[in-house]
């Protein structure tokens, strides 16, 4: 680096800008990582690993039990249907499943007890939004299940035994969890079940369980993964992190600017110590190399720096979570964060790449400067 002038002052500049882009690059995909996976988990243990639809799937039932990937089964049913309590009334979603397997299938918080006979499990928001507690009777509706002789849907009063919080999307304020005697007597159009949530043993990989799965599958039965069940988000997760890593690359592009002119000012600068070599047979590609050298020196120790102090602070904060977040608004205590070993790759390769441009535009000037003129110039 140069040791004194404007050479010396875009080259902390672009070192400074090297190592911001890579830090906030760093930041931003680790914590998009631990905000996906935690997501993935609150999604996972509410859906399950997968899901089977379409038709034949009480016999289905009976086939996977043998399927040693399969830690459990959950049947269920599933409606739109209304819930009153006292005059406000609800648009929900009513599922209907086996009670006693509620709470070792699905990962929720649930206060007051699993529903019996004619007990039901509402979310938190709809608990809230109705002034529902535990303890309270609603009448649940279905109106795609009215009786044709009279026109009005059948109608069941009901105890509210829990409430249940998933934190997770729209759930808590759109499930509403029946047992399968309550859905059977409300679904008087629906004698069969609408889907299967399967839970993998956990180690289990759960795309070679979804291959395993399938082969043993009859037609007519469809089988879907988390992802595909909620593909819309996921897309939306990774247009996120694809936005996220254009924009902050863009820290990265001003800093490979800034390294462009700190090379081209040393060439400046060094314009008849140049010549000099040049008259001496000093081959053109050796100038070039020493430039690109002292460029990936320059850019390379602001990018190091970035990476490394971006992945300390994602050390120190999964070890002591000093970084916290609101409660009342996330589902998680502190900011979560996770760095993969890829995205460091990619991190490197975008910061190389911008590097290794820089540097060969600004070496590139070295080809066009004659001896003569060198020296003529630097008098």
């Amino acid at each position: 680096m140069s040791r004194k002038g404007p050479g010396r002052f875009t080259g902390i500049v672009s070192m400074a800008g090297m190592g911001a882009g890579c830090f906030a690059l760093v930041i931003s995909l680790a914590v998009l990582n631990g905000f996906e996976g935690q997501v993935r988990e609150k999604l996972r243990g509410f859906d399950g690993d997968l899901r089977l639809t379409g038709t034949g799937l009480d016999a289905t039932i009976q086939l996977l039990e043998n399927q040693p990937e399969i830690q459990s089964v959950m049947p269920f049913k599933t409606r739109q249907g209304l819930i009153q309590y006292r005059s406000n009334q609800r648009m929900v979603t009513f599922k209907a499943v086996d009670m006693q397997m509620m709470q070792s299938f699905y990962n929720v918080s649930i206060q007051g007890e699993i529903p019996q006979k004619n007990g039901i499990l509402i979310g938190w928001d709809t608990a809230a939004r109705l002034g529902v507690r535990v303890g309270d009777e609603m009448i649940i509706s279905s109106p795609l299940d009215q009786t044709p002789s009279i026109g009005f849907p059948h109608r069941i009063k009901t105890i509210v035994n829990g409430i249940f919080h998933s934190q997770i999307l729209d759930y808590d304020d759109r499930i509403i969890f029946l047992p399968a005697e309550i859905g059977k007597l409300l679904f008087k159009r629906l004698d069969r079940w609408d889907g299967i949530d399967l839970r993998i043993h956990h180690g289990i990989n759960i795309e070679d369980a979804e291959t395993n799965i399938a082969a043993a599958l009859p037609k007519g039965v469809i089988l879907q993964t988390w992802e595909d069940i909620h593909g819309t988000l996921v897309k939306a997760m990774r247009l996120e992190r694809l936005g996220a890593i254009s924009v902050l690359s863009l820290i990265i592009l001003v800093a490979a600017f800034n390294l462009t002119a700190t090379l081209s000012l040393i060439t400046v600068q060094k314009i008849k110590e140049i010549g000099i070599l040049r008259a001496m047979g000093t081959p053109i590609h050796t100038l070039r190399n020493v430039l690109i050298i002292q460029g990936f020196w320059r850019g390379g120790w602001g990018a190091f720096s970035g990476l490394l102090s971006g992945c300390c602070l994602v050390f120190i904060q999964n070890i002591t979570g000093f970084i916290p977040l609101p409660t009342d608004i996330y589902f998680m205590r502190t900011l979560p964060m996770k760095l993969l070993p890829v995205d460091i790759l990619l991190i490197t390769v975008i910061a190389s790449g911008f590097i290794l441009i820089s540097s060969w535009g600004a070496s590139s000037k070295v080809a066009n400067i004659e001896p003569q003129d060198a020296l003529q110039w630097a008098k």
